[in-house]
């Protein structure tokens, strides 16, 4: 299970359940399971996120920094305008993308894409992190993140 919501402060966050784990043990949903601290070490806004398949999801991220300077390391890891693919069994971020404005809210397209709805409908290849098609004539809003 994944949550892309908002904590006290505000700030949004990504947050996975193992439902499995869930079962056996309720507290499990207390907390769940953060993304991959060497992935994301606290320093972007996690702002929406959907799973590709059993086992990896995208997240998009805000665009501002959320730690003053941050070197780039060339580390794969979610970045401000950022796209990235975790897998969620290996704790692993698998692909880090700039994007040239935030996603905003995504929706998973096969495994292989996710429609991101900020501004205009945007079809976005997750082997590349290239836009493939923009739909221009519909508007579908300038929603950043589960706090509206």
């Amino acid at each position: 299970m994944l949550s892309a919501g908002w904590v006290w402060h505000p700030l949004s966050l990504v947050v996975s359940f193992d439902v499995a784990q869930a079962l056996v043990n309720p507290s499990h949903l207390d907390k769940g399971q953060d993304l991959p601290t060497a992935s994301n070490p606290g320093l972007v806004e996690e702002n929406s996120a959907c799973w590709l398949d059993d086992r990896r999801f995208a997240v998009a991220a805000s665009t501002e920094y959320q730690e003053d300077n941050v070197e780039d390391d060339g580390e794969l890891r979610l970045r401000p305008l950022g796209l990235a693919v975790y897998d969620v069994i290996q704790g692993t971020c698998l692909q880090a993308f700039q994007l040239e404005e935030q996603a905003g809210t995504i929706l998973p397209v096969g495994e292989r894409f996710v429609l991101s709805l900020y501004r205009h409908p945007k079809l976005i290849d997750l082997s590349t992190g290239k836009v493939v098609h923009v739909w221009t004539e519909l508007r579908s809003g300038l929603q950043e993140s589960s706090i509206i």
